[in-house]
């Protein structure tokens, strides 16, 4: 029952947070599509997540993660140009092995790895996530920097 309620106030939030009106009838259908919504996917949150989503320090980890990775994508835009511009391409596909324990983590380092230009994650087998780079180095360390933050954000 925790879980439920739990699930249901963060989707009444989000909700009241899209429709920036907090007009009675919109609040009411929002109550009544957050019930159905929580129907849905209470079952998806776990007590680990609840105390994940409402920790503060959390929120701290995930700005510091957010900044991260947006640095990481301005840098890599620019090397993408560059081997663009002087035809300097050198693909692989490359095994990567995490420290992440849960589908939320691994999921999250896959995304972040796929959504960095250049790169694209193709599988996540295990531990092992298989990314395609536009170019390899030997000495590049794919996802550390994102692994090394979101294992804090993530647990």
């Amino acid at each position: 029952m925790k879980r439920f309620v739990m699930t249901f106030i963060v989707v009444y939030i989000v909700w009241i947070f899209l429709i920036h009106n907090l007009n009675p009838g919109e609040l009411l259908i929002g109550a009544g599509i957050s019930v159905m919504a929580t129907l849905v996917t209470w079952e998806f949150f776990t007590e680990e997540r609840h105390k994940m989503i409402f920790n503060p320090l959390n929120w701290i980890r995930a700005l510091k993660y957010l900044v991260i990775f947006i640095y990481l994508e301005i840098l890599s835009h620019i090397d993408v140009a560059k081997m663009i511009i002087t035809g300097n391409i050198k693909p692989a596909i490359v095994g990567v092995k995490t420290k992440f324990k849960t589908d939320l983590g691994k999921t999250m380092l896959a995304n972040s790895i796929t959504l960095t230009p250049g790169t694209l994650t193709l599988e996540i087998d295990k531990n092992t996530l298989y990314v395609h780079s536009i170019y390899y180095r030997s000495d590049y360390q794919i996802g550390k920097l994102f692994e090394k933050h979101g294992l804090k954000v993530t647990g």
